[in-house]
């Protein structure tokens, strides 16, 4: 049928594949798609104004992209490896993932509540702005940000201590306060909540002195706030967080595909940097931007794909066909259809692919006559279910070519994935059972 259709100029296949049963359903939605699209190409157009020049935010967007993807890929990794676990310790510094990739939470690990689940009491810090405590923390800390009077030290409670070293008190091992518990310390909301080691995204080479009594049992607010100061200093050179511990040299993970997707974290963390947007002032501003383009072309892509010929889904099956066709000879390059593909046109009866294979092999020139009838008579049999018969060994000769040239056509459409099983498609269109019979007939002999 391809060919036929190829042979006519006025049509095309792609024509008659939309108006088939299997493409009522995506054709009905084709009105509404075409409205989404005008809608989404009405919108008008956002574009980034680069203070340093031509603008390279899409270039960077896209290496950002690519780089957390190997970075969650390393960091899950990590997070999962039983050496890594041995660093998580109260004090350990981390990074905690945030809904926003543009902005994880700088922590501390308070307590180990189950190294075995990997469970874990971490203080991170948030990034909002300073808000009135949803735990009502004593107005104390509040006021100490207003010009708090600080007492006399034989007048202070003891969580007043703002600047005591560690308790000695035991503490009894229970949290007392509750989580998820906020509060506000030094001008940085802060909040103390339960995680597990999948929530981290990394950990950092730092440490800091951590009082769990004071924090998770007395909920001092001076110990709050030590520890926040402390975990603040830990930022060097104006970065966001510390270092990471290095996976391959402090981590000592050797794992072939961590190894890979490291390196590859790393060179595009290098590009990242050389990229003028890095270090920009309005970088998160112009990413964000930068992912609300993404998204509107990529919608665009989408609607316009949906609408076009490459997403009818009888086309994988069409490119297939077309792709066997060009390999046996049948069409050139540009789909013209060549003598070859003319003598498969008008192939009347039998599997036309195997009957012109076997005219342009020559199959059939050294065989008598009664002969040739015997193995064509192989493509219009119909009868399954008959004893094989014995054939002369000149016949037996033509009979396993004329079976090698089926195979070989059934695993050439099956390696351009048509739903074809070699073995099944040569003898479901070659019966050999009456050429014996032929043989006889030709040579005036009956057929029993």
């Amino acid at each position: 049928m391809i060919l036929h259709l190829l042979r006519v100029e006025e049509l095309k296949v792609e024509d008659m594949l939309k108006r088939s049963f299997a493409e009522f359903g995506s054709q009905k939605q084709l009105p509404e798609q075409q409205k989404a699209l005008m809608r989404k190409l009405a919108q008008p157009a956002k574009t980034v104004e680069c203070i340093k020049g031509e603008p390279t935010i899409e270039e960077y967007y896209d290496l950002f992209l690519e780089a957390e993807k190997y970075g969650n890929e390393v960091a899950e990794t990590v997070m999962q490896s039983h050496h890594a676990q041995t660093f998580l310790t109260p004090g350990r510094v981390v990074v905690v993932r945030s809904l926003s990739a543009q902005d994880h939470l700088l922590g501390v690990v308070v307590k180990v509540t189950s190294a075995s689940m990997k469970q874990y009491i971490v203080l991170v810090l948030k990034p909002d702005a300073p808000s009135i405590s949803s735990n009502l923390q004593d107005n104390k800390s509040a006021d100490f940000q207003q010009g708090y009077v600080l007492m006399p030290k034989s007048k202070r409670r003891n969580e007043d201590e703002y600047f005591s070293s560690l308790t000695n008190r035991k503490g009894s091992g229970t949290i007392k306060i509750e989580l998820p518990y906020h509060g506000t310390a030094a001008g940085i909301n802060y909040e103390v909540r339960g995680i597990e080691s999948k929530e981290l995204s990394c950990i950092c080479n730092r440490k800091i002195t951590i009082d769990q009594v004071r924090l998770l049992e007395d909920g001092s607010n001076a110990a709050f706030s030590k520890t926040v100061q402390q975990l603040l200093g830990t930022k060097i050179d104006g970065n966001k967080y510390p270092p990471a511990l290095h996976p391959l040299k402090e981590l000592k993970l050797k794992d072939v595909n961590l190894v890979e997707a490291y390196h590859k974290w790393t060179s595009l963390l290098q590009k990242m940097a050389s990229n003028k947007c890095h270090g920009c002032i309005k970088l998160e501003e112009h990413i964000s931007l930068a992912k609300e383009i993404k998204k509107h072309k990529e919608e665009v892509s989408n609607l316009q794909f949906q609408m076009s010929d490459e997403a009818l889904k009888q086309m994988p099956d069409f490119q297939g066909r077309i792709y066997v066709l060009k390999e046996i000879g049948c069409i050139d390059g540009d789909l013209v259809v060549q003598i070859k593909g003319r003598v498969a046109c008008e192939m009347n009866s039998g599997e036309e692919l195997i009957c012109t294979e076997c005219l342009f092999e020559n199959q059939l020139d050294d065989l008598e006559p009664e002969e040739a009838v015997a193995i064509m008579s192989a493509f219009v049999f119909q009868q399954r279910k008959t004893s094989e018969p014995s054939l002369t060994p000149r016949l037996s000769q033509a009979k396993n070519r004329l079976y090698s040239t089926a195979i070989r056509l059934g695993e050439l459409q099956s390696n351009y994935n048509l739903q074809v099983n070699p073995e099944e498609y040569a003898n479901e269109n070659l019966k050999f059972r009456f050429s014996r019979s032929c043989v006889r007939v030709g040579k005036g002999h009956s057929i029993c």
